[in-house]
């Protein structure tokens, strides 16, 4: 097969398309999948604004099986496929004694063979997860993205939650729409907090509560009000809300931090002063990832249309500058 993937040039700060030939030789347990669509991820924009160069990114993907290794089961040819962003490192302990769910080298996608912003790549069966057939690819691709929305739900839910919890979102991208929508529409009042008027813009129209960021920090009434605080903005641009998080949440309240911090120290003092429970979401499982996409098949139509921006893979770099200006939802990648 003729292989392409794009690779993200540290100097240049852009994607370059490369090229070469390759023979695909299919292990037992692995399948090769065909690439089709793809989203934009808050934290490739985080890997590319603070390591520059080998950055990991292309993780949020569709695809077609289209070759299968002759011990592979449950799956076929032609099939829709997503797998979880970190999959299996296949040479540890635990991968050789076939039990790559408890793998602890698990790699993330995003370079050269592994990467998804390619011609096709090769996963272990345990790694691929089926998708709906009776969505489109366009609601596929947020499936991933409601999963994370989904996993900031499960995290509050473990630390504690009820119905009568009241619930404050920092981040109105994608990741922050999403947490949003897994509470609401499990019955929970909520909140999102954004800087963005194009992202507030589109919050209120998805018929959430939106807040203007420095609305909310002049409120002295909004302060001390929360029963849980949900972190989806990250450091990727700028120090993101590490730091006023504690000013919302009520003594012994919670907070789930789901955006990425690589600089902004976690500043444990002024969390420790309220008995604040944190915890972060991480540690993304498959089962998991299969529950909420049985959760959302009834649900994601109603918000593709207005959540995404699509683009060719053969503008790609247009599409990660749209991302990164933020006036858009989530910016997704057409193969085809």
């Amino acid at each position: 097969m003729k292989y392409w993937y794009y690779h993200f040039d540290g100097n240049t700060q852009e994607f370059i398309k490369l090229e070469a030939s390759e023979s695909v030789h299919l292990a037992p347990t692995k399948i090769l999948v065909k690439p089709i669509i793809s989203g934009i991820c808050g934290s490739d924009l985080s890997q590319i604004h603070h390591l520059k160069k080998d950055v990991s990114v292309g993780h949020e993907w569709v695809g077609e099986v289209v070759a299968i290794g002759n011990q592979v089961k449950n799956y076929h040819l032609g099939e829709k496929v997503t797998s979880v962003a970190n999959t299996a490192c296949g040479k540890c302990h635990h991968c050789k004694k076939d039990e790559p769910q408890n793998c602890k080298q698990r790699q993330l996608l995003g370079r050269g063979e592994n990467s998804i912003l390619s011609s096709g790549i090769i996963l272990d069966q345990s790694d691929i997860i089926s998708l709906p057939n009776e969505l489109s690819l366009e609601d596929l691709i947020l499936l991933e993205v409601a999963y994370i929305g989904d996993c900031a739900y499960y995290a509050a839910n473990r630390i504690g939650l009820n119905k009568e919890t009241k619930i404050l979102i920092f981040g109105g991208g994608p990741i922050g729409i999403f947490s949003a929508l897994s509470f609401k529409l499990r019955g929970h009042s909520v909140a999102v907090v954004e800087v963005v008027q194009e992202r507030l813009s589109l919050i209120k129209n998805l018929g959430l509560e939106s807040m203007a960021f420095a609305q909310v920090m002049l409120d002295e009434t909004k302060l001390n009000q929360y029963d849980a605080v949900i972190d989806c903005t990250g450091d990727h641009n700028g120090p993101g809300a590490l730091r006023v998080l504690p000013l919302f949440a009520k003594e012994y309240g919670k907070v789930v931090i789901v955006g990425k911090y690589l600089r902004e120290p976690f500043k444990e003092k002024i969390y420790m002063g309220k008995a604040l429970s944190v915890t972060w979401v991480a540690n993304h499982k498959k089962e998991d990832f299969e529950t909420s996409i049985n959760f959302w098949k009834e649900h994601i139509n109603n918000y593709t249309q207005q959540v995404t921006t699509s683009f060719s893979i053969n503008d790609i770099n247009t599409a990660y500058e749209k991302a990164k200006d933020r006036t858009s939802g989530k910016c997704i990648l057409k193969y085809t």
